[in-house]
C-alpha cells in the first residue's frame, strides 16, 4: 500500500477556494480504482495549514491518478492560490492492520 501525506500553507484570504477546490478533487478521486481513502483536513489550531493523507492499493494506481484530468485541473486550481508546498512524503505500507479490531473495540 501506498500512504501520501502531505502538509501545505494557504493563504488565509484563499482556504475557501483551496477547501471548495479539495472537496471537488477528493469527490473524484475516491472513485478512482485502487484509491482507498483520500482525505484533506485544515489544523485545528492553525487555520492556514492544510493536509492531505491518500493511499493507494499500487504505485500504478497512484500514477494513473496523477495523470488523469482532475488532478492536473487541481493543480493549475492551484497555481492561482498563494499556496506553500511545505511537505509531501511517500510511504510504502507493508503491514496494514487494524487496531481496533484486534482490540476488539471496532465499531460496525
Amino acid at each position: 500500500m501506498l500512504i501520501i501525506h502531505g502538509r501545505f500553507e494557504v493563504h488565509p484570504d484563499d482556504m475557501e477556494a483551496w477547501v471548495e477546490s479539495a472537496q471537488r478533487m477528493a469527490t473524484v478521486s475516491r472513485t478512482e480504482p485502487g484509491c482507498v481513502a483520500y482525505d484533506f483536513s485544515v489544523d485545528v489550531l492553525d487555520p492556514t495549514h492544510a493536509y492531505i493523507l491518500q493511499m493507494w492499493s499500487s504505485t500504478e494506481e497512484h500514477d494513473a491518478h496523477t495523470a488523469s484530468a482532475h488532478h492536473v485541473t487541481r493543480t493549475e486550481e492551484l497555481g492561482h492560490l498563494r499556496v506553500e508546498t511545505r511537505e509531501i512524503r511517500y510511504y510504502d505500507a507493508e503491514i496494514v492492520r487494524d487496531l481496533l479490531e484486534e482490540r476488539g473495540t471496532a465499531s460496525s
